[in-house]
């Protein structure tokens, strides 16, 4: 491949906040105060270790869970199990602003390629919306994030991150 004219290639580099790690850094903070899930759900899947030393399912809960705790008036729980509307479920986060004592559920759905995932991605989103709960962008408490690329995905944790913390 002749690679002499340089204007026929597009150069891409992603600031490194755009860019999603398999492990925590040294700059991420733990300022939140953060508990373990109590239900061994897929535990063996859990690989990623937060600066919590929580151990999540993937890159993409590992993110999230540190960008969160980043922020020192959260109280976060992961995978903490929610009754309601006669039903039982996990969600990926729960969050207390402990400034507004508003709580939050956060769902985050990563597996895109597959299809029985996906299916009970849709039914519980109608479950989360059947018991009174709206997305936060229409002024609700349930935070839903999809995975496309890092670019997106990381501008929308922080858009969701800051509109929890009013």
């Amino acid at each position: 491949m002749d690679t002499t004219v340089y204007h026929h290639y597009q150069w891409r580099f992603y600031p490194k906040d755009y860019q999603l790690q398999n492990q925590t850094n040294k700059e991420t903070q733990n300022l939140a105060k953060s508990h373990n899930s109590p239900v061994k759900y897929f535990q063996n899947n859990k690989i990623y270790r937060a600066t919590n030393g929580i151990y999540v399912r993937s890159t993409h809960e590992l993110y999230i869970l540190n960008k969160l705790l980043s922020v020192s008036f959260f109280e976060i729980y992961y995978e903490r199990p929610l009754t309601a509307g006669g039903c039982n479920k996990i969600p990926d986060f729960t969050i207390i602003n402990k400034r507004t004592n508003i709580v939050y559920h956060w769902e985050h759905f990563g597996m895109k390629n597959n299809e029985a995932y996906m299916d009970s991605r849709s039914d519980k989103i109608k479950w989360y919306h059947k018991i009174g709960y709206k997305e936060i962008d229409n002024g609700g408490r349930l935070i839903l994030t999809i995975y496309e690329n890092d670019k997106q995905f990381t501008l929308s944790v922080k858009d969701k991150i800051s509109k929890i913390m009013i």
